[in-house]
């Protein structure tokens, strides 16, 4: 026996679409059928349940209601419904559902078979009475053309979308650069007043040795850490500059870069660092710019973890198959997963940072990435640092792994795809 008719639901009642279309709907098209007469609308209901999630009702107010409630491929329109016409109605529908496929049926003899109108809002107008396989046919046809219609929204959506996220690349990649280009000038002209200014101490003050020995080797170290900074900030606008408007970057040379860059700075006095970059080439589907903001921010973090001499380990590995739902962690430590925008189709390259520090408290844990938190003392860090890799996660669709052990150290992973 088939299932009973919906009727036209009245005011304060539940919209509820006939037997089995809640189940269906997700993988079977929508039809919504807004016919007065409730014996044809009952007939054209059991011709398609079978092929389509089928809603129903008598009014045009009430088709309001099931298209604001649900994606509808086709809406098959009686020409005389009470209260609005279905050409209005036809109008509504194309404004709240733009794929969606009116067929237009009625009586009026300027209805001619089938007829395909100059309205954007019409796909069909048929005239009654009608065949029952050319209904078929054209509820088929407007089906197909409207799940056309919505590939057509989604991937114009997507070109939107990649444009204006390689725009924000490009905006964010000239910031970047442009305040190296000036954080370079202003240490050469330190760089160069200090060593003025120790060649004239060299000169006038050679009478008072201890003081000026000791101002000198003050002067040396200014001068050294400049230098250093100096070279940090060429090698970043390079490998900003590397490949800037192409979405793959070599994860050998990357690592090899941000080897040099890490070695220089400050924050690797007194450890051990060890980065070991792949053997061979291997292409990343990510922007050199991008893989460089995260494995520089948690190079620094891992170098930073404690103040007394640690080991840092940074290296690279293809990972072939496609990623477990969890990894359970051993050891008694804390770990999760940051997949939001995560595509699971390998290869991956991973690219892992790990230290032997003291770990990250337990009730750290949960905040980090997500918020700007620092353990540093007051004015030597912003707390920045990992929420930038956690955007730069989402936007190049990588995984990323954390994992702390009290006592032991950190390890964080990112997966990119390759």
């Amino acid at each position: 026996m088939n299932p009973p008719m919906q009727t036209a639901p009245a005011a304060g009642r539940d919209l509820r679409p006939v037997a089995g279309a809640a189940v269906a709907s997700a993988r079977r098209p929508g039809l919504l059928l807004v016919e007065a007469d409730p014996l044809v609308r009952q007939a054209m209901e059991q011709i398609f349940q079978n092929d389509f999630a089928v809603s129903a009702c008598d009014s045009g107010a009430a088709a309001l209601e099931f298209l604001g409630q649900a994606r509808h491929d086709v809406v098959i329109v009686d020409g005389h419904l009470p209260g609005m016409s279905g050409w209005e109605l036809a109008q509504r529908v194309h404004h709240l559902q733009p794929e969606a496929q009116t067929i237009l049926l009625g009586t009026d003899p300027s209805l001619d078979l089938t007829t395909r109108t100059a309205h954007d809002e019409i796909f069909a107008a048929l005239r009654k009475p009608f065949e029952v396989s050319v209904l078929r046919e054209l509820v088929l046809q407007a089906s197909a053309r409207a799940e056309v219609r919505r590939d057509e929204r989604e991937h114009q959506a997507l070109l939107e979308r990649q444009a204006h996220q390689a725009e924000s690349y490009r905006m964010e990649r000239d910031i970047y650069a442009g305040a190296l280009h000036d954080l370079n000038g202003s240490l050469t002209v330190i760089s160069s007043l200090a060593e003025t200014l120790s060649l004239e101490l060299s000169q006038t003050l050679t009478g008072v040795r201890m003081a000026n020995q000791q101002f000198q080797e003050l002067l040396l170290d200014l001068r050294h850490q400049s230098l250093m900074a100096i070279e940090i900030s060429r090698r970043s606008m390079r490998l900003l500059r590397r490949n800037q408007d192409q979405d793959r970057c070599d994860a050998k040379a990357v690592l090899e870069d941000l080897g040099h860059l890490l070695r220089s700075h400050r924050s690797a006095k007194g450890h051990q660092l060890r980065v070991q970059p792949p053997l061979a080439p291997v292409l990343l589907q990510a922007s050199a710019a991008d893989v460089f903001r995260m494995i520089s921010n948690l190079g620094l973090n891992a170098l930073q973890a404690s103040g007394r001499p640690h080991r840092v380990d940074i290296e690279c590995w293809t990972v072939r198959d496609a990623l477990p739902a969890v990894t359970p962690t051993t050891g008694g430590g804390l770990s999760f997963w940051l997949r939001d925008n995560f595509l699971n189709q390998p290869p991956f390259v991973a690219i892992a940072v790990r230290d032997d520090g003291p770990g990250v408290p337990a009730d750290l844990v949960p905040r980090l990435f997500r918020e700007s938190l620092t353990t540093k003392p007051s004015g030597e860090g912003t707390g920045l640092g990992l929420p930038v890799v956690y955007r730069a996660v989402l936007e190049t669709r990588a995984a990323l792994h954390f994992t702390t052990v009290p006592g032991r150290g950190t390890c964080v992973t990112l997966y990119l795809p390759a």
